[in-house]
């Protein structure tokens, strides 16, 4: 076979004609393999294509608009990179932040720069080996799609700040397995678990407060199984499925990609990332049923509570993949205990790790002595010290020269004592200090980023910082400046920022310096991206943990304006946040229910999105936002009935609206106990449908089925089982014949009602009607054999 390999788009096949020529040309007649002939989609990755690629020494990957566009190249490009033999080339019309990660770290030649692309695939023949796109050598597909989350520390990362030294990915401190998480996860990971009876896939959560040192445990029995057990294991990062390109390509490796003995994939701050969970899910579900290697789902995240609960209520992988049997799931809470002697050796190591760097964090501090009797008693009883972060805090402190037990004590004098190194090395590095208002602007701009999380380049950066109100009064402090002075010490991609860390040290600070004004700028250059508005919402909810002390009020006092004030825009957004992440939020929800009255249906909507459908969290709420969105509908119904020149189908949408608003204020009742008026609301919403199914069965008979299956769980809830089985049993035999013309659309809905059907059946005491329930079955068996 040729050495020479060329992956490319055939839309532009022209240029890699030109390429092609110019190779052979050098390196003589015969060297290059492409395909020439444009074999059709199914015939990629055919046996000769993988021969010819494994069997190159070097293969050309020709990034061009198409190339980018194609899973194909990019699977030839992962393949190439793995054996370290790939020359990537760059079509000069493409935008270099188009090629897709990780190959964007690849030096990449221009294909018209011949001499450059000759030079690049000389070396791979001549067996110098491209670099893989990994943080850790040898990790190879690893780096693509899963971040191993580990990064040695650059010996200019301290410039950046005393806290970089306590993130986990940097493994300054050896790891010390206090709870023994590692030996219990390999071996779960591994081995076959009793309750799981050999099953290929499982879930599980992982949960604690910040700092109990969850990430860097998942880090380590990561990195045990990849290098140790042949695993292909990692953190799935927050934009993976984002990315079009990367979402096909993890499709594809967990449904087969990759030949390493297991599977793990880890989801860090899971309760924010539901859909990613939902997707993954999904996946390995489908994946064990033709892989028998097992794989793993790991969720991390800071609690178990109403996230957790409604994410396996709605979602049948979660379940499958997390359940125990019964109502159990499998889930761990890392305690907060560490014994005092496992506390002392942290400590003890933790100054070892930390003292190289002791000249950058105080240059004027002497040589450390040990500990004094106040800090060591205080090591010894504090519960504080339960947390691993808070350990090696202390350390730091005592490598800079600083008595963490001095005046006073907890995790809230903690943070502060960092952060107030951290202050002293932004005024240094800086040279911030004689500058009037310099040392407040940059406070507010690490504030800001931090709430924002990140800012992708400089000009977001500077649109970010100039909506502070202190620049309006600052004249002597221009945005390009504070955004420079930012960028030296906290960097991102592209000339942008990023937030303080660790998380809980960079919500401290947000906690102490946001203001009203401040919140509100960031918010305002959010605008209308939710996901953004949300990760704001999330740090201020963090900073009211009682870890931050008195600073923690002041966060809640932040959202407690926010619920008062825009609930309009904000209502969705603080009701998913209060949900999912551990604060102070929840608690303010009754103050947001007081401001239901003066929302109109889009901000109501928005909330009722938001609101768990079963769950009696916030149950009160949730009926108030069910009926005033009832209320609202039967007022557009009744201002249609009255309008003589509304067409037939809009006045038919306003009554469909009307029946699905009543529908949900059923359910609401019926969660709260209420079971006649619930009964009553589900029989007018049936009613409203059936008229409307009379006049267009195609159109609405789907919805007349849903709206059976919600009468038919009021009446289940109310004990009366036989009725409730009927109305099971009407909207699947309404549901059957549109899940087999269309499976994909109904077939979710068709399997929530037999499953109810058959339990109410068995409650009854009746025979459930087989006939109906097989051909319900075969529907989806086929459907099940086109996925």
């Amino acid at each position: 076979m040729p050495d020479i390999f060329i992956s490319y788009s055939s839309q532009h096949r022209d240029l890699t004609r030109t390429l092609a020529g110019h190779i052979e040309a050098h390196f003589g007649a015969g060297s290059v393999w492409w395909d020439q002939a444009g074999l059709c989609g199914g015939d990629r990755f055919s046996p000769e294509i993988t021969r010819a690629l494994d069997e190159a020494k070097a293969v050309v990957v020709v990034w061009t608009q198409g190339a980018v566009a194609s899973d194909w190249v990019y699977a030839e490009a992962v393949r190439a990179a793995n054996q370290r033999k790939v020359v990537t080339v760059r079509d000069a019309d493409l935008d270099p932040g188009l090629i897709p990660l990780s190959f964007n770290v690849f030096h990449t030649c221009l294909a018209h720069d011949i001499p450059a692309v000759l030079e690049g695939i000389a070396k791979r023949l001549a067996g110098e080996a491209s670099p893989l796109p990994s943080a850790l050598p040898g990790q190879g597909f690893r780096g693509f799609l899963l971040d191993p989350k580990q990064e040695k520390l650059p010996a200019w990362a301290v410039s950046k700040g005393p806290a970089c030294l306590l993130l986990a990915k940097h493994r300054l401190v050896p790891f010390d397995d206090i709870h023994g998480l590692r030996a219990e996860f390999v071996h779960w990971a591994v081995g076959a678990p009793a309750h799981a009876q050999g099953a290929p896939v499982l879930g599980r959560l992982v949960h604690a407060p910040a700092g109990l040192g969850k990430t860097r445990a998942l880090i380590e029995i990561a990195d045990e199984l990849t290098r140790t057990h042949g695993w292909l294991a990692g953190f799935v990062p927050r934009d993976v499925r984002a990315r079009e390109l990367s979402e096909g390509a993890l499709e594809r490796l967990i449904l087969g990609g990759c030949d390493a003995s297991g599977l793990m994939l880890i989801v860090d701050y899971a309760e924010s990332r539901q859909d990613d969970v939902v997707w993954l899910a999904d996946r390995l579900v489908r994946r064990a049923e033709t892989i028998t290697r097992p794989a793993r789902l790991v969720l991390l995240s800071r609690g178990s509570g109403v996230w957790w609960r409604e994410l396996l209520h709605k979602t049948q992988s979660s379940q499958y993949l997390c359940g125990l049997g019964g109502e159990a799931y499998d889930e761990i809470e890392i305690p907060e205990e560490i014994a005092v002697q496992d506390r002392r050796s942290l400590f003890e190591a933790s100054v070892k790790a930390f003292l190289p760097y002791r000249s950058a964090l105080a240059p004027d501090a002497s040589e450390p002595g040990p500990p004094s009797d106040h800090l060591r008693q205080m090591l010894a009883t504090e519960a504080d010290y339960d947390r691993p972060l808070a350990v090696q805090i202390a350390a730091l402190l005592h490598v800079a020269g600083v008595d963490a037990a001095e005046d006073l004590c907890g995790m809230a004098s903690l943070l502060d004592k960092i952060l107030g190194l951290e202050y002293q090395h932004w005024d240094k590095t800086l040279k911030i200090l004689e500058r009037p208002n310099w040392q407040a602007a940059i406070k507010h701009g690490v504030a800001q980023v931090t709430l924002v999380g990140h800012t992708a380049g400089a000009p977001a950066a500077e649109a970010l910082i100039e909506r502070d109100p202190l620049f309006r009064s600052a004249r002597d402090i221009d945005v390009p400046r504070v955004r420079h002075a930012l960028s030296l010490i906290f960097p991102g991609d592209n000339d942008g920022l990023v937030g303080l860390e660790p998380d809980l040290i960079g919500e401290h600070h947000v906690a102490d310096v946001a203001t009203d004004a401040l919140v509100d700028a960031c918010l305002d250059w959010a605008g209308n991206d939710r996901e953004q508005r949300q990760h704001i919402l999330t740090v201020l909810n963090r900073a009211t943990r009682a870890e931050h002390g008195s600073k923690a009020g002041r966060a809640a006092a932040r959202l407690d304006r926010l619920v008062r004030t825009q609930a309009a825009k904000l209502g969705g957004d603080l009701v998913k946040v209060a949900l999912e992440t551990p604060g102070r939020l929840l608690d303010l929800c009754p103050a947001l229910e007081a401001q239901l009255n003066s929302l109109d249906e889009p901000a109501l909507a928005a909330i009722d999105a938001e609101l768990p459908l079963q769950s009696l969290t916030l149950r009160e709420l949730s009926l108030s936002v069910a009926a005033l969105r009832a209320d609202l509908a039967r007022k557009s119904a009744a201002a249609a009935d009255a309008a003589a020149d509304v067409p037939a189908d809009v006045r038919e949408n306003v009554l469909n609206h009307l029946a699905a608003r009543v529908n949900m204020l059923g359910i609401r009742l019926s969660n709260l106990g209420r079971r006649e008026e619930a009964l009553a609301a589900s029989q007018e919403a049936v009613a409203i449908r059936r008229r409307l199914a009379e006049r267009s069965p195609d159109a609405f008979l789907p919805d007349l089925a849903t709206s059976l299956g919600a009468q038919g769980q009021t009446l289940a809830q109310a004990e009366r089982h036989t009725d409730a089985a009927g109305a099971f049993h009407e909207g699947l035999a309404i549901i059957a014949p549109f899940v087999e013309r269309h499976a994909q659309a109904f077939g979710d809905l068709a399997r929530d009602l037999g499953r109810e059907y058959n339990a109410t059946c068995e409650k009854a005491g009746i025979a459930p009607d087989t006939a109906l329930l097989e051909r319900v079955g075969r529907a989806l068996g086929r459907r099940s054999g086109h996925q």
